[in-house]
């Protein structure tokens, strides 16, 4: 038997960009997020709205961040469910909560 990992989603979609944003505001259980690139950049998510936008990593590493460069790759990630996240450029992934999915 094999296991389902298709991917559910349980909320809007909403376009990512340089102001922080919160997908699901309540702890639902989603822990999935499914991040779809439109232009390269960075993916930073936090516990509250004040997160800022991580580049690459130098000598300090970045924190909760992911770097996506393929412009129409898909990434799953699984964080808290009432995250915040903030790109390091304007309009460039779509974001969309739910549970499953595998890839990236």
């Amino acid at each position: 038997m094999s296991v389902d990992t298709t991917f559910k989603p349980i909320g809007a979609t909403y376009l990512l960009s340089t102001t922080a944003i919160q997908p699901t505001p309540d702890a639902s259980g989603t822990a999935t997020f499914r991040l779809r690139c439109l232009v390269a950049g960075y993916v930073t998510w936090g516990r509250t709205n004040a997160v800022t936008a991580a580049g690459a990593p130098g000598a300090t590493p970045s924190a909760n961040t992911i770097g996506v460069s393929i412009v129409g790759q898909v990434t799953y990630i699984e964080v808290p469910a009432a995250s915040f996240f903030i790109s390091s450029v304007a309009s460039s992934f779509e974001i969309t909560p739910g549970q499953g999915g595998t890839g990236g």
